[in-house]
């Protein structure tokens, strides 16, 4: 069997003497000497002929062995139809698609990624469909981000403006937009919201629509089923509301009977999948060990509401709670103080006003005398405030 003619590409001298680099240059960069190498053009060609110069004499050309493929030249580097890139990328295909229709539409587009290489290769898309483009990632110096956004804003030629997720920050205005597409999702939610925040500025003057291409069977459905689970958690967490269903938002905290289990929901939604599974194990064997042992099983205490408490009953608070000690009690044991008595005392006769000395009947007080001031009860007080003197002690 014959073997195939190999390809190789022409021959590449390497030589860090300077007399070689100056030969070189002179050499391989020479136009005789490359019109030998190379096989003679079409004018040249023509020149000869009508100039009658004998075969023998033509010039030496074509030095080079042909190649295999004519497509391939001198070189192993292929370069890839963009028909067959856009097409064996179902994502790139349907955006292609897209975008031509945003085209002839008008609108504007901010068309966000997670890596700068995917950028790299959109730019080359872009290229080849004509589309004007801006570019803004992590690696853009901040004077040039700042350009860059001025010229997408005031330039309606720009169609597209290509951007990381994360790169620029909270403060980017970018409302000539209309449109927002995310090539990939990221793991925060509020990243991507932050994203889309940047066409809802104020200015903005159209309905902004917004695409997020995900790919069926991959990990771009987990990805974004993550998110929209940590997004659900976020707003039960914050809100203190209630989940949403499982067919809205992807995370169901309602079928649960009790608060505590759904709080363990949200801390597996929370937790990763290991860790989930460690999490859910435990608790299987728990429950296990308590269907064997009933009787051992600790009761959990359901979690008590707090009562809520008014201004009224913040200021009243206490008074019911007097201690005896501060009660002014007379010989008979009869509060003779001001305050506020409770239910008990108050079918009581008027044992809790204030008493006339003198009317008082009763076997004498074993109570030592004392030989300071006497305390006065409320009629007195009101007597002196009256002007009279005694205070209605006067025998």
């Amino acid at each position: 069997c014959s073997l195939p003619t190999a390809a190789a590409p022409p021959i590449e001298l390497v030589c860090p003497s300077q007399h070689s680099i100056v030969e070189k240059e002179t050499t391989f960069f020479n136009t005789p000497i490359r019109s030998m190498l190379n096989p003679i053009t079409l004018e040249t060609e023509q020149a000869l002929l009508s100039s009658k110069i004998e075969p023998v004499d033509y010039p030496i050309t074509n030095m080079l062995p042909e190649p295999i493929n004519k497509k391939q030249r001198y070189t192993k580097i292929e370069v890839p139809s963009m028909r067959r890139f856009v097409t064996d990328s179902g994502k790139l295909a349907q955006l292609d698609k897209l975008l031509r229709e945003l085209k002839e539409g008008g609108h504007r587009v901010l068309l966000y990624f997670q890596m700068t290489r995917m950028i790299d290769l959109m730019e080359e898309y872009l290229t080849y469909r004509n589309y004007r483009y801006c570019r803004l990632d992590g690696s853009t110096k901040l004077e040039d981000r700042r350009d860059t956004v001025a010229a997408f804003q005031s330039t309606p030629e720009i169609f597209v403006f290509l951007l990381s997720t994360r790169a620029g920050g909270l403060g980017i205005n970018l409302t000539s937009a209309d449109t927002v597409i995310f090539y990939d999702s990221d793991w925060n939610p509020t990243i991507d919201s932050q994203a889309m925040d940047r066409a809802h500025r104020l200015g903005q003057t159209r309905q902004v629509t917004v695409y997020r291409l995900i790919t069926r069977g991959t990990i771009e459905e987990r990805i974004r089923k993550r998110a929209l689970q940590k997004e659900e958690v976020q707003r039960v967490v914050i809100t203190g509301g209630a989940g949403a269903t499982s067919g809205d938002r992807g995370v169901d905290f309602n079928g649960r009977t009790t608060r505590e289990n759904r709080t363990k929901d949200i801390a597996l939604w929370l937790a990763d999948d290991d860790q989930a599974a460690e999490i859910e194990r435990k608790e299987a064997e728990f429950a296990e060990q308590e269907a064997k042992e009933p009787n051992k099983a600790k009761k959990r205490k359901a979690p008590t509401k707090k009562k809520e408490i008014s201004m009224d009953d913040m200021y009243h608070e206490g008074e019911n709670t007097l201690d005896d000690r501060d009660l002014i009690r007379d010989a008979n044991n009869n509060v003779t103080g001001e305050g506020r008595f409770d239910d008990d005392h108050s079918n009581k006769p008027s044992g809790a006003a204030t008493p006339v000395p003198g009317a008082i009947e009763g076997p004498p007080s074993k109570k030592k005398k004392t030989t300071g001031k006497k305390a006065k009860t409320l009629k007195q007080r009101l007597a002196i405030a009256d002007g009279d003197v005694d205070g209605g002690m006067a025998s």
